[in-house]
């Protein structure tokens, strides 16, 4: 006797489970990479970039206690340091 042959819609079936399963890994790896962006090192000219200020202010920044790294030319800063030193600093403006 022949077996019958599979049906091909049993596997839709198993579709909603594996999709909530890829959905799981992808938000796993998602934060794992938000993880990973926050303690990459940036250099002086990304973080110029990043915090939108010009030479002078970064070097003011760092006189007030913005975190970083080496000296000279060679400065490197943590972006997830950079922003918490930034949050620290937040000021309402309407609450004066």
């Amino acid at each position: 006797m022949s077996q019958p042959s599979p049906n091909p819609f049993d596997a839709l079936t198993q579709l909603p489970q594996l999709v909530a399963t890829l959905a799981g890994l992808i938000d796993t790896y998602a934060g794992r990479l938000t993880e990973a962006e926050a303690r990459r090192p940036m250099n002086r000219q990304e973080v110029l970039q990043y915090l939108r200020v010009s030479d002078r202010q970064l070097l003011e920044y760092r006189r007030r206690g913005l975190p970083c790294y080496g000296s000279g030319k060679s400065i490197l800063f943590l972006k997830n340091e950079v922003d918490a030193w930034l949050a620290q600093r937040r000021v309402n403006r309407h609450t004066r």
